[in-house]
């Protein structure tokens, strides 16, 4: 068989049957399963969040009432007050706005220079970060206890 015999050999097989592309589906039809049930998946959701300055509870709040924290730092002491709407960050310094909506929790502003609480966006569990701030918050089941 010379080189043209092979190519043409190579040409004529087949290199997808009808079996391997329904297991190709079947496989790309549980990743999509599987993505779907971790993005969408509210089991594992707190019932509230508790904000931590270096390694110290500041204050928890349930995650079922819609509202804004403003975390900031007062000379060496982690400080936080509720705010309104039409109440901003102007005029504090190493701050964090936290807000509260429909079960979940996200820092909304800061002036931390990195920026990775703000994008972390918004949060049903786990934990949002500060390091620059010395801040977190953590996503509990209970008030005082992990979710």
């Amino acid at each position: 068989m010379n080189g043209k015999d092979k190519l043409r050999e190579i040409g004529k097989q087949k290199f997808f049957l009808p079996a391997d592309l329904i297991i190709y589906a079947v496989i790309l039809l549980l990743i999509a399963a599987f993505t779907l049930y971790a993005v969408y998946n509210d089991e594992g959701a707190g019932t509230g969040f508790e904000v931590y300055y270096k390694q110290e509870m500041l204050f928890s709040a349930s995650l079922g009432e819609d509202a804004r924290y403003l975390f900031y730092i007062d000379g060496r002491q982690g400080r936080y007050k509720r705010v309104f709407a039409d109440e901003n960050a102007e005029g504090y310094g190493d701050y964090n706005l936290i807000e509260v909506a429909g079960g979940r929790v996200r820092v909304s502003s800061s002036d931390c220079r990195t920026g990775q609480c703000v994008a972390s966006g918004w949060r049903n569990s786990g934990v949002i970060e500060c390091r620059a701030h010395g801040m977190y918050i953590k996503i509990v089941g209970t008030l005082g206890g992990d979710a």
